[in-house]
């Protein structure tokens, strides 16, 4: 699939072709990443493998450059973090709390919301994001 696209025109004019590679991995990654054709991990390797492969990036170090940066790293917590929430029920419960209290009025739950985000942020992380 990735050697076909690299032969079609290209995607957005004006963009490198570096850039157009770059942007076809990602589809790329996104389309196996939503249609779970592969596991999440696998799909992650594959999608810095074909960076480098596909002329995107000159090396596989330009590759993984981006996780030189720890917001990488923070996301994946804050998700592993929320998926755990998730998991536990506790984000049900607190829907539920807050649902119940604005008995059936969307105003109060939207306030509820607002003024229950600064507490949501340190018990659901990925509330914030």
């Amino acid at each position: 699939m990735l050697g076909l696209a690299l032969f079609l025109p290209p995607l957005a004019g004006g963009l490198p072709p570096a850039g157009q590679r770059a942007l076809l991995v990602t589809l790329i990654t996104i389309v196996l990443w939503t249609s779970e054709a592969l596991e999440p991990g696998v799909t992650a390797l594959l999608a810095v493998t074909l960076l480098p492969l596909s002329g995107a990036t000159p090396t596989v170090r330009d590759a993984l450059q981006g996780f030189a940066s720890p917001v990488p790293y923070f996301l994946v917590g804050v998700l592993t973090m929320g998926a755990a929430v998730v998991k536990s029920g506790l984000a049900e419960r607190l829907a539920r709390t807050i649902l119940e209290r604005a008995r059936g009025r969307s105003l109060a739950v939207y306030v509820q919301l607002v003024l229950a985000f600064p507490v949501l942020t340190f018990v659901l992380p990925s509330a914030t994001l």
